[in-house]
C-alpha cells in the first residue's frame, strides 16, 4: 500500500528537510508510482512520478508547521494527477489503502472519495462547526464500508487534522515530543527522529 508522513512542528529547533528526505525516500523504496508533498508555508502541493528532491524548495519546507508527504503504490488512477496529496480552498486529503466503494469511474477509489466528501461540505448549510461538518460527512460515507484505508485529512482553514482508519488495517504510527508530531505509516521511519532533535519521542496510542 502507500505511505503517509505528516511531520507538524510546534517548536523547530533544527532545520527538517534533511529528515523528511530520509523518510520520504525508506518510504519510496517500495511505493514507487509517485510522490506528492503539501507544505503549509505556501499552502502548496508538488506531485512528481519520480522520488523529488525536498532539497529543491528547501525555504518552503523550513518555514512550514506542517508537511505531509506520500509515497504511492498505485491500484488504480494511474496518472499524475491522481497523485496525493489531493488539494482545495479548504482541504488537504492523503490516503493509503482501498476505499472500493468511491472508485465509480472516477478514476480512483481516492479521487472518488475526495469529490464525494467536498460535495458533501459544500451542501451543508447548517450552523455546525467545521468539525462536525467532517465528522458528520465522514460517517455519512462511511456507513457503508469497502476497503481498509488510513486516511488523514488537514483542514487549512482551522489547521485541525482529522484522521480515520479501517478497523485492522493498515498500521499508523504517532510519535510525539515537545517540539514535533511525527505520522507515518511504516514503524521503520521512527529510525530516522533522532535526525530531528535529541529530544525523546512518545509514541502514542491511537
Amino acid at each position: 500500500m502507500c505511505n503517509i508522513n505528516a511531520l507538524y512542528v510546534k517548536k523547530k529547533v533544527k532545520n527538517i528537510t534533511p529528515f523528511l528526505m530520509a523518510v520520504s525516500s525508506h518510504s519510496f523504496a517500495n511505493n514507487s508510482h509517485g510522490e506528492g508533498i503539501y507544505t503549509s508555508s505556501n499552502n502548496e502541493v508538488r506531485k512528481n512520478e519520480n522520488k523529488m528532491n525536498y532539497f529543491e524548495f528547501e525555504d518552503d519546507i523550513e518555514n512550514s508547521e506542517v508537511v505531509i508527504t506520500h509515497q504511492r503504490l498505485a491500484t488504480s488512477g494511474f496518472e499524475l494527477e491522481f497523485n496525493h496529496p489531493f488539494i482545495n480552498k479548504n482541504f488537504v486529503l492523503v490516503h493509503n489503502g482501498i476505499i472500493n466503494q468511491f472508485q465509480n469511474g472516477t478514476g480512483s477509489d481516492t479521487y472518488g472519495f475526495w469529490m464525494k466528501f467536498n460535495d458533501e461540505f459544500n451542501m451543508i448549510t447548517s450552523h455546525i462547526s467545521r468539525e462536525e461538518k467532517v465528522k458528520k460527512i465522514i460517517s455519512k460515507l462511511f456507513r457503508i464500508d469497502e476497503g481498509s484505508y488510513s486516511i488523514l485529512i488537514y483542514d487549512r482553514v482551522t489547521t485541525q487534522s482529522f484522521y480515520f482508519k479501517s478497523e485492522d488495517y493498515p498500521s499508523i504510527y504517532f510519535y510525539e515530543n515537545d517540539e514535533y508530531l511525527f505520522i507515518t505509516s511504516i514503524s521503520d521511519n521512527s529510525i530516522f527522529l533522532p535526525m530531528l532533535t535529541n529530544k525523546e519521542f512518545k509514541q502514542l496510542d491511537i
